[in-house]
C-alpha cells in the first residue's frame, strides 16, 4: 500500500477519473472500514502523527487511505444541481436562482448515502404529488431513483414548474396568461414554497387548518424531526446558531 501512495500515475489516474476513484474505495475498503467513527478516528490519528522513518509508516499509511478513500468514495455525496433558465405557461425564460435552492434542500433532506439513492419514503403522506413523482421512476415501482436518474438536466423545468403559481408565494415574472412565477429571493418565501410541497393539506388553507404559514427554515426542521420521524426513516436535524 506504501507503494501504491508513491505511485505518480496511478495518483493522477485517480484524480481525474472518478469511476476509478469509486472502484478503488469499493473493492478497498468495506462499510465498517468507511464508517463515521472509523474515518474520524484515522482522521484523528493523522492529526497527531507525522510520517517519518522512527513512525508505524504501514498504519500512517492506512490511516492516510481510509480517509482518502472517505473523500473519494462517491456514494457518500448526492449529484451537484447545477443553476438553469426556463420559462412557465408561456412566460419568458428567467434563471432558477430560488428554484434551485429548495431543489438542494430537498435533495439533501432526501439523499441516503448508504445507497446512494434519493428516499421518497422520508416525505409525508401529505407531500406534493408532483414532489413525489419527480422521486420516483417512469418505469417501474421502486420509490427510489439514482443519482445519475435525478440529475438529468429537463428534471429543472419540472422543479421550475411545480414551484411556479403556487400559493401564498410571492412571484418575480408573470406569464401572458396572468400566472406568476420566478420565486422572490427571500427566507420567508423559501420556506412558504417549501411549505407547499411539504405538506399539500395546508399549502392553500393554512388559516382553516390552523396551521400557521412557515416563515423560516426552523419550520421545516420542527416538521421534519416531528415524533413520526422515525416511521418514516428521517436522520434527525440539528440547528446550528
Amino acid at each position: 500500500k506504501i507503494k501504491v501512495l508513491n505511485n505518480t500515475d496511478l495518483c493522477e489516474a485517480l484524480r481525474h477519473d472518478a469511476t476509478a476513484r469509486d472502484e478503488w474505495a469499493t473493492m478497498a475498503f468495506d462499510k465498517t472500514d468507511l464508517s463515521l467513527d472509523a474515518v474520524q478516528q484515522a482522521y484523528q490519528w493523522l492529526v497527531g502523527n507525522s510520517p517519518s522513518f522512527d513512525d508505524d509508516t504501514a498504519q500512517w499509511s492506512r490511516m492516510f487511505e481510509i480517509v482518502c478513500a472517505a473523500t473519494a468514495d462517491s456514494r457518500a455525496h448526492k449529484p451537484a444541481v447545477a443553476n438553469g433558465k426556463y420559462g412557465f405557461d408561456g412566460g419568458a425564460i428567467k434563471p432558477d436562482c430560488v428554484e434551485v435552492t429548495i431543489r438542494e434542500l430537498f435533495e439533501y433532506l432526501l439523499w441516503d448515502e448508504i445507497d446512494a439513492k434519493y428516499d421518497v419514503h422520508r416525505l409525508p403522506t401529505t407531500a406534493s404529488k408532483d414532489l413525489v413523482s419527480l422521486y420516483k421512476s417512469n418505469q417501474n415501482t421502486k420509490d427510489t431513483i439514482s443519482a445519475n436518474e435525478q440529475s438529468v438536466d429537463h428534471l429543472g423545468q419540472k422543479w421550475f414548474s411545480i414551484l411556479s403559481d403556487a400559493s401564498n408565494c410571492e412571484y418575480l415574472a408573470s406569464s401572458p396568461n396572468g400566472k406568476p412565477y420566478e420565486l422572490v429571493p427571500t427566507l420567508a418565501n423559501v420556506a412558504t414554497a417549501t411549505q407547499n410541497l411539504w405538506d399539500t393539506t395546508t399549502s392553500c388553507t393554512a388559516t382553516d387548518n390552523n396551521v400557521p404559514p412557515w416563515t423560516s427554515l426552523d419550520d421545516l426542521v420542527s416538521a421534519w424531526n416531528s415524533t413520526d420521524r422515525y416511521e418514516f426513516n428521517r436522520p434527525k436535524l440539528h440547528i446550528e446558531s
